[in-house]
């Protein structure tokens, strides 16, 4: 949750093996109260603490107004092994344009862990003959330089491979640390082919997201790429963490540019075709707004207009209703040496 996420709060994510899945929690789940006090208590103290378990075996009392109807739960925290990818569910209807399949892609971060799992879901797109990518990163709050190089590797052409992708830019002090990152070999994930890419983005797309979307813009004619939903939080900044007493500092330390030497913008990126977020729809499925606006676009080439969130995005805030520019929290990273942006 966020101070300013609208009421009803909502699930928007759920990771499978974790207590709330395994306990049936869905994305669109209606949130009426967190121990023992209604959602909008929580929402007016500016407090969302509960959610975030200190420790294995915390408990969490959670009342929920869903497709089940209202239940209560309590759930205990455990360890588990996150998710970073989704793909649709088996059932929905495949996406198609003009009689072409169009594939869509979650993803939730760019972690190592994450590389196996993506690797099958790519080797399987290209194995179909895609050439079209919904790629949703609505909920991306960033993550290692390396993976989320290796996936725009992946998806632009073969064409730019060893140009440069991005800039990671140190203060005068340490200006010798600049580094280019360029477009590599992307294995063990493929080389996609794609023709073309749209991102779905929000106020929770941060960071190494934003790296990707600045880095593949403006591509044309060697890729046709676009963004869809609302501005990105804006935070083009990363680190590299370091080690000392058993502790490990995450400061920030370097600016993330384009391959021409452009920061992204501060105030988040802004997309090609506003579209809102309901947090109900079944991710991957043509029901959800963001993805009609995108198939929109990949059939007719024009934007859906979508009042809500051009206004939203006026008032200074996200479609969600979170503040533009909100900084994603730094987390602990396995790889110290390596570069970060959280």
């Amino acid at each position: 949750g966020q101070p300013d996420d609208p009421l009803p709060l909502r699930v928007r994510w759920v990771e499978p093996m974790s207590a709330a899945g395994l306990a049936g929690i869905k994305r669109g789940d209606i949130v009426v109260s967190i121990q023992g006090k209604p959602a909008k208590y929580w929402k007016d103290a500016n407090d969302f603490s509960a959610l975030a378990a200190h420790a294995v075996g915390d408990r969490l009392a959670i009342e929920l107004e869903g497709s089940a109807g209202l239940r209560s739960l309590n759930l205990i925290a455990t360890t588990y092994p996150i998710s970073s990818i989704a793909l649709p569910p088996d059932d929905a209807a495949p996406l198609v344009v003009s009689g072409r399949r169009v594939a869509y892609l979650f993803l939730k971060d760019f972690i190592e862990p994450s590389t196996p799992a993506l690797r099958l879901a790519l080797d399987d797109l290209v194995a179909g003959g895609v050439r079209d990518l919904i790629l949703d990163l609505r909920y991306h709050g960033g993550g290692r330089v390396d993976v989320a190089t290796r996936l725009a590797s992946a998806i632009a052409p073969a064409s730019l491979r060893s140009e440069v992708f991005s800039q990671l830019i140190y203060n005068d002090k340490h200006s010798r640390a600049n580094t280019n990152e360029r477009f590599v070999d992307p294995s063990p994930l493929p080389s996609m082919q794609l023709e073309r890419v749209v991102v779905l983005t929000g106020s929770r797309t941060c960071s190494a997201s934003e790296m990707l979307i600045h880095g593949l813009k403006n591509r044309h004619p060697s890729l046709d790429f676009v963004s869809i939903g609302s501005r990105t939080c804006g935070k083009p900044y990363g680190f590299h963490p370091v080690g000392a007493c058993g502790l490990s500092y995450h400061a920030v330390n370097f600016e993330v540019r384009n391959d021409k030497g452009m920061p992204s913008d501060i105030a988040g990126i802004e997309p090609t075709c506003y579209a809102s977020d309901d947090y109900q729809s079944v991710l991957g499925s043509a029901s959800d707004p963001m993805i009609g606006a995108a198939l929109k676009w990949l059939s007719e080439g024009e934007c859906v207009l979508d009042r809500a969130a051009m206004r939203a995005q006026s008032l200074g805030v996200g479609s969600e209703g979170q503040p533009i520019g909100r900084s994603s929290k730094l987390i602990e990273d396995g790889d110290a040496p390596k570069a970060i942006i959280q």
